[in-house]
């Protein structure tokens, strides 16, 4: 999943074009081992037909992995643009001795997150059946 975001504005003669692309990766293992536990009862309502209740657990080695990528664009500004008298204060600034305060290094596959522990799924069903 990619997200974009991007905001410009112009405050006298400086003008701010920045912008800034997050992409979210999402892992799983393509096959595990998996325990299906369930129990389910049948209640007859009439003659022919009644309902099923059903519940089960997959229970699974949790092994989901999330990560980030980002990087940001900031166009050159004639001039670095500081909002703010006091620490800290919000700079805008498109060279090397003036970076921008809203733009940070590039992250490449950052970890997020990485599952431990059992992945449980729970499943419910409840059905009207009708016999022939």
């Amino acid at each position: 999943m990619q997200l974009q975001g991007r905001y410009q504005f112009q405050l006298g003669t400086s003008a701010v074009d920045e912008s800034e692309t997050v992409t979210l990766h999402f892992t799983e293992k393509k096959r595990v081992p998996v325990a299906v536990l369930g129990l389910g009862t049948t209640v007859r309502v009439a003659g022919n037909s009644g309902v099923r209740v059903d519940a089960r657990v997959l229970a699974s080695r949790n092994s989901s992995t999330t990560s980030v990528d980002s990087t940001s664009r900031v166009t050159e500004l004639s001039r670095v643009l500081a909002l703010g008298r006091n620490a800290p204060s919000l700079t805008f600034g498109g060279n090397q001795t003036s970076r921008s305060s809203l733009t940070g290094e590039p992250l490449n596959g950052l970890a997020t997150y990485s599952g431990r522990g059992l992945d449980l799924r729970p499943q419910f069903t409840v059905g009207y059946y009708v016999r022939f």
